[in-house]
């Protein structure tokens, strides 16, 4: 577990991420589908920030991140395809990094309405182990679970800043 985040390899080729959040899932829908929300909490610290996102979120879309830093290459850009969508319960996209393409894993992102919290869990399904096994031992989903607990905390302080009484303590 890394930052309240538990990660996990499943069967062959996958990888399973689960993590609490401090908010309602209409809210935690909205940070991942809202670009100038993900800006605001999609980057890792020592990478540097995510300079745009470019959203078309409907089946068949894409959505494109763009940062610099990420990579030798200067520019990474990551593009989010759309497979399904269920607002605001699920997104199941095909997501590649224009300096690893294939490396392209399937994201089968889940909601839950907890309470007053939610429940995300994700699902990837890479193409081969290897690449599984590659990904687990980079610094990526390290630098997901740091992602997530920004984002924990900007919905934390939404509520806090609303509705102080209602503050939730911990994801």
């Amino acid at each position: 577990m890394v930052n309240g985040t538990r990660a996990q390899k499943i069967g062959a080729v996958g990888v399973g991420l689960a993590r609490p959040l401090r908010g309602p899932i209409d809210r935690v829908y909205a940070a991942f589908t809202e670009p100038e929300q993900l800006l605001e909490w999609l980057y890792a610290e020592r990478n540097g920030l995510m300079m745009s996102c470019i959203d078309d979120l409907r089946v068949g879309g894409q959505t494109v991140c763009t940062w610099e830093g990420l990579s030798e290459r200067g520019i990474t850009r990551l593009t989010f395809t759309w497979l399904e969508i269920e607002a605001p319960t699920r997104l199941v996209s095909r997501q590649v990094f224009s300096d690893w393409p294939e490396g392209a894993v399937i994201v089968d992102t889940r909601f839950e309405a907890v309470g007053e919290r939610s429940l995300y869990r994700a699902s990837m399904s890479f193409a081969t182990r290897d690449i599984r096994d590659a990904v687990f031992s980079m610094p990526l989903i390290d630098e997901l679970a740091e992602a997530l607990t920004r984002l924990d905390a900007r919905l934390a302080a939404e509520i806090s800043a609303t509705n102080p009484a209602a503050a939730p303590r911990t994801a």
